[in-house]
């Protein structure tokens, strides 16, 4: 799969969006990427979260790269972080890791 970037309009995927909201169960399934990839044509999404620390900052970012049509996770990284700051720019060079498949 060639992986290129294109911005999504909100409003293409606002209905997921509240869905997802009202969830907040962490995780969503499969289905619920091949859904949004079916409304977006995207091909694939990039997802993670970010664990608090003892003090307050980040402490840890995991970050999947999903496949849109199966649901499948592609890729996975998970990063230590310093604080939120430091969670910024890890992400950053997460996600820039995913879609190269170049790990940092």
């Amino acid at each position: 799969m060639e992986l290129g970037l294109r911005a999504i309009e909100r409003q293409q995927i606002t209905p997921l969006i509240r869905e997802k909201a009202q969830s907040r169960g962490g995780e969503q399934s499969a289905a619920y990427y091949q859904q949004l990839g079916q409304m977006t044509g995207a091909q694939a999404f990039i997802a993670g979260s970010i664990g608090k620390g003892r003090h307050g900052g980040a402490s840890n970012m995991t970050v999947r790269l999903i496949d849109a049509k199966s649901g499948d996770i592609i890729r996975l990284a998970d990063f230590a972080c310093a604080d939120w700051d430091d969670a910024f720019k890890v992400g950053q060079r997460a996600c820039r890791g995913l879609i190269t498949g170049k790990g940092e």
